[in-house]
């Protein structure tokens, strides 16, 4: 499978939610579905719009080169919720993309585990570590191995060959665990 595939595969997933989305869903990407519980609703994701301008904006701004895969990633679809096995990747609404990425960098975690010391974080892993891509060991064309950092014991754990490895990887754990 694409990593577009899978994505597309399990933001359906996604969308056959029956809760939705926590908070205000820019009009683009707004359902016409509508919750039964207040304060959340539906979400389509849509298209993405993201510019090569942009990812080198962002690029610049948090110090480094993305891979690649990573960046048809950010350019393929615009979401709110993106679940893959135990990985949750932050929303990626339009507009608003940036603010969420750049949180989970320089908000979520402390700085000085992890993008100070060249591990940048891509998505949330459980409820007790990170994705990151690990920018400190030698690689080709920026694609980096993902390691996991564990914020209880403080450390990565390699776990990833590279992004695109990581979604497929991601997406046969996910279909594992759906199929027990």
């Amino acid at each position: 499978m694409t990593i577009q595939q899978i994505i597309d595969k399990h933001l359906n997933l996604e969308l056959e939610s029956k809760i939705g989305w926590h908070g205000e869903v820019e009009p683009e990407m707004t359902s016409e579905r509508k919750s039964q519980y207040k304060d959340f609703s539906f979400w389509n994701p849509i298209q993405s719009t993201v510019t090569d301008n942009e990812i080198v904006e962002y690029e610049k701004r948090i110090g480094f080169k993305l891979p690649e895969s990573y960046k048809k990633f950010l350019q393929y679809k615009h979401f709110y919720a993106l679940r893959i096995s135990e990985c949750f990747f932050e929303p990626f609404p339009i507009r608003h993309w940036r603010n969420y990425l750049e949180k989970m960098i320089y908000d979520g975690w402390p700085t000085e585990y992890m993008i100070d010391k060249g591990r940048v974080p891509f998505a949330v892993w459980s409820d007790w570590g990170m994705l990151c891509f690990d920018t400190t060991q030698p690689c080709e064309n920026y694609n980096y191995s993902v390691v996991l950092w564990d914020h209880d014991g403080d450390f990565f754990d390699e776990r990833f060959g590279n992004f695109e490895e990581t979604m497929i990887e991601l997406d046969r754990l996910d279909d594992e665990s759906r199929n027990f």
